[in-house]
């Protein structure tokens, strides 16, 4: 396995207060699990529980699973090599998505005016939560990282090189097949902005393809 470079964020509040959030969740969540459950069924069998006991019992750690879940993959630390984008999964664990599966890097509109805003990094598949994720942010199976991780600047560039790589090598096979990236399933790679831009990165206008 080639050497990676690791990119980890640099804020308190990415670093730890994200991973005590989602870990306090999942806690919740498993504790409904182990204490609630029982008590349900007690409630049950004893014809006592009404209906509104059931949903909060049997929802409420399905609910603190996926927020658990979401809030500590929110801003996972990442790392770049030859096979691919290396993100850190539940603060304890990687996995690694080849850089054909990488399709496309933006800006969070509503985070592009902001200190830190915040990117996103669209990807064919992942976990469930990153898909869970993508879909509050009208993305698909995405990745976020905020501006104030560690080495932005070589991280956004990186990641752009990768993408440009990763689109010319399946224009390549294409061109063999005689097809166009046109023609066939593969959305194009991009990186979109709005009007203020952080350092680092460039634009014409209001988007711009890396083509």
């Amino acid at each position: 396995m080639s050497q990676i470079t690791y990119f980890e964020h640099s804020s308190l509040m990415n670093r730890v207060g994200l991973k005590l959030i989602g870990a306090v969740f999942l806690c919740v969540g498993v504790f409904q699990v182990l204490v609630g459950w029982p008590v349900l069924l007690a409630r049950y069998l004893s014809a006592t529980g009404g209906t509104t006991d059931w949903l909060f019992y049997l929802t409420l750690p399905l609910l603190c699973f996926v927020a658990g879940g979401m809030v500590l993959n929110m801003f996972p630390d990442l790392g770049i090599s030859e096979e691919g984008l290396h993100v850190q999964f539940f603060a304890v664990s990687w996995r690694c998505v080849p850089w054909q599966d990488v399709i496309g890097l933006s800006i969070v509109p509503a985070t592009a005016s902001t200190t830190t805003p915040v990117y996103v990094i669209r990807v064919r598949k992942l976990t469930i939560w990153h898909r869970v994720l993508g879909f509050f942010m009208g993305s698909g199976t995405s990745i976020a990282f905020s501006s104030d991780i560690m080495k932005h600047d070589r991280l956004v560039k990186e990641l752009k090189t990768r993408i440009e790589k990763a689109q010319e090598e399946i224009q390549y096979l294409l061109n063999k097949s005689g097809m166009s990236i046109n023609e066939v399933a593969v959305p194009r790679l991009s990186v979109r902005h709005s009007n203020r831009l952080p350092h680092g990165v460039s634009t014409r206008g209001q988007s711009a393809s890396w083509n």
